[in-house]
């Protein structure tokens, strides 16, 4: 975990956005007896559910795990929400239940976009765990024998109840996720002024999911038999450890009270967010706080004037806004963008599983057979089978083998698909084209020189294996009207050959937007020039086109016809998802919600070509309409995410040789 995520939320809710110092032994010494002792109700949750499957029986367990060590649980808390979803997970496939499984798949896409931030607070991870046990509540449901069973008094039924809970469930779920995405993107400095506001809004946001779960459990007492009384005992307990645990966490720091010190000496919040000059001061001061905590502070010793036009690297025009208005209306600006990227990501969860269900016969038909089996393309299968393979083979060698197949196919005297059959067992049409003779253009890709390429496009996780899921990935993304041969020279050659036309086209839309700027009106001239010149991206991705445009982007080959195809396809893909997210990448990880492939150097610059001409757009509007700094603002911001997305990608990836040549951000 960074040093920004522990400075930025060190407390279960509620606590203040600065960096809570680290206490003196004796004081975590006493603050870890309380939080043994306020969190003591968490062993009772397994004494309310009830389960018969293993999956649920773990969530239960982990969920009752909280309650021995509270701090630990936070640091790891994607175990314990892990099993509290696979437990979910088993509710909301069955038939009795089904309407459990959008709030389900929205906690799940909550948690996706959280786990795949580089760094993430412990009050947002908090407030999952709270998530987690409002949800848990529901695992009483796999108990239920008769879910129609009637309450005398009412009337109404278990299932009945808790579907009209489900509505306001979801609710909770992205209210909570708008809540955490917002808090995590301000800065250390906006933080700071927001910092009370937060906490309350943290801290009533817990308060309702104690709520929720009271209510989940209220409508569960006709098959539990649990009484009003120890229902409101239960919230009144969860109730009382969340209280107890924020007073203990959320003490002042001593950082914290030199801010506001200072602050007031400056005349108190709002006369320092009206005043740009005040506002950076003390901004500057939270920065240079965290550089040196134990540096003085005072109101006149950061003198305004000094920092005069670097406001915007301290604050940019987007959070001297929100920094304005009330919270509930920089949080309702979020939800409309991150409602989008949370309908993205269930889209995601829901697409992986129906790739697990339709693989699901395959798979066990394994389990009488050989791994062969499991391989869904009818040649492969063939090679996989003839050279008896088990779960994987070494990359180069699968290479190898496959151009040796290919090439033995078009040696036949007489032109034929290969002896695998292609149909399928359910008698409909073949899902995989079959090679011609014409497509033995395509064996040249398949030769010694491209090994590499070929080996990187089938070994995803780098290990030097190809396993038979990668090799039925791979074979899953071939397009309609595409077979196997000619995918695999696009991604020998081809692929290169896109990356370097689209190379061109940003170094030529560049050169246009720039020569743009003398025709923009005077009032937008500052913020069009601030979008170029005030930070560094523009250099760095001159740097990526530059190397990347040096590859040949014609081949002379029918590949060009597939390159031509290609384009259009990731075209139709990206372009509705950009606008479904108003061409906004807030994070480095919300890249991963618009480009299809694992491999980002793959969509990179396709992806940037289109959010550069959608900022070219705008730069047209310039000519003739006074636009929003923020506008431009955001669209820098949103380019500098694409790159760190890049930079990490080559972190991850570091020690490895990538198919292209990447440049340090």
């Amino acid at each position: 975990m960074s040093a920004d995520a522990d400075a930025n939320g060190s407390a279960l809710t509620g606590l203040s956005a600065v960096v809570v110092e680290t206490r003196q032994e004796d004081d975590v010494d006493k603050f870890e007896d309380v939080v043994n002792k306020v969190t003591e109700p968490f062993k009772q949750v397994h004494e309310i559910y009830t389960s018969n499957s293993d999956a649920i029986h773990a969530a239960i367990t982990a969920l009752a795990s909280l309650g021995g060590d509270f701090g630990r649980a936070l640091d790891n808390w994607v175990p314990v929400v892990d099993k509290v979803m696979d437990g979910l997970d088993g509710l909301a496939k069955s038939t009795a239940f089904p309407f459990v499984g959008v709030a389900v798949y929205l906690f799940k896409g909550v948690v996706q976009l959280e786990t795949q931030r580089r760094e993430n607070s412990k009050r947002a991870r908090a407030l999952i765990l709270q998530m987690a046990d409002m949800l848990g509540a529901l695992l009483q449901l796999d108990g239920v024998q008769d879910p129609d069973l009637k309450d005398q008094k009412t009337g109404q039924t278990v299932g009945g109840r808790i579907q009209r809970l489900m509505s306001a469930i979801e609710g909770d779920i992205k209210d909570c996720g708008n809540l955490i995405d917002a808090y995590s993107k301000h800065s250390v400095a906006s933080k700071f002024f927001f910092s009370g506001q937060y906490a309350d809004k943290f801290k009533s946001r817990a308060d309702g999911l104690v709520s929720r779960k009271g209510e989940i459990i209220f409508s569960l007492q006709i098959h539990n038999t649990v009484g009003i009384d120890a229902i409101q005992a239960e919230v009144r307990r969860t109730n009382q450890m969340l209280t107890k645990l924020i007073e203990v966490v959320d003490h002042p720091s001593e950082r914290k009270d030199r801010l506001d010190r200072m602050m007031h000496d400056l005349g108190g919040r709002d006369k320092v967010l009206g005043d740009d000059a005040l506002m950076t001061t003390v901004a500057s001061a939270v920065i240079q706080s965290r550089a040196s905590p134990n540096a003085a502070l005072s109101a006149d010793q950061t003198d305004g004037a000094k920092i005069a036009g670097k406001e915007d690297a301290i604050l940019t025009a987007t959070e001297r806004h929100e920094l304005r208005l009330p919270l509930d209306s920089v949080l309702e600006q979020n939800a409309t963008l991150y409602v989008e990227k949370l309908d993205r990501q269930v889209e995601k969860i829901t697409s992986q599983l129906d790739k697990l269900q339709s693989s699901s016969d395959v798979i066990l038909k394994t389990l009488t057979g050989g791994a062969w089996e499991r391989v869904e393309h009818p040649d492969l299968q063939q090679i996989w089978k003839d050279n008896d393979w088990k779960t994987s083979v070494e990359a180069r060698y699968f290479v190898l083998v496959v151009h040796d197949y290919y090439d033995d196919f078009f040696r036949r005297p007489q032109p034929a698909a290969p002896t695998a059959d292609t149909t399928s067992t359910d008698g409909k049409q073949p899902r995989f084209s079959v090679p011609t003779p014409s497509d033995i253009w395509c064996l040249k890709y398949l030769s010694v020189k491209h090994t590499g390429a070929l080996m990187e496009v089938f070994d995803v996780d780098g290990s030097g294996f190809v396993r038979v899921a990668e090799v039925n990935d791979f074979c899953a993304a071939i397009p309609e009207g595409v077979n196997l041969l000619q995918w695999l020279a696009y991604w020998a050659h081809g692929w290169r050959g896109e990356t370097a036309i689209y190379a061109h086209k940003i170094i030529g839309l560049l050169q246009k937007m720039r020569a743009m700027l003398d025709d923009v009106l005077l009032e937008n001239n500052r913020i069009v020039q601030r979008y170029f010149q005030g930070s560094k991206w523009v250099k760095d991705l001159e740097s990526l086109t530059y190397m990347a445009a040096q590859f040949p982007h014609s081949t002379g080959t029918p590949l060009d016809a597939l390159i031509a195809r290609a384009m259009d396809r990731k075209a139709a893909a990206q372009l509705p998802l950009l606008e479904k997210l108003y061409y906004t990448i807030d994070t480095p990880e919300s890249v991963d919600l618009v480009c299809e492939s694992l491999r980002l150097e793959v969509d990179i610059l396709p992806l940037l070509y289109r959010i550069l001409s959608h900022h070219a757009g705008l730069i047209v509007l310039c000519k003739t309409t006074v636009i929003d700094e923020r506008e431009f603002t955001s669209a820098a911001d949103t380019i500098k995410q694409v790159l760190r997305a890049v930079k990490s990608r080559v972190d991850k990836l570091d020690g490895m040789i990538l198919s292209f040549t990447v440049f340090m951000l």
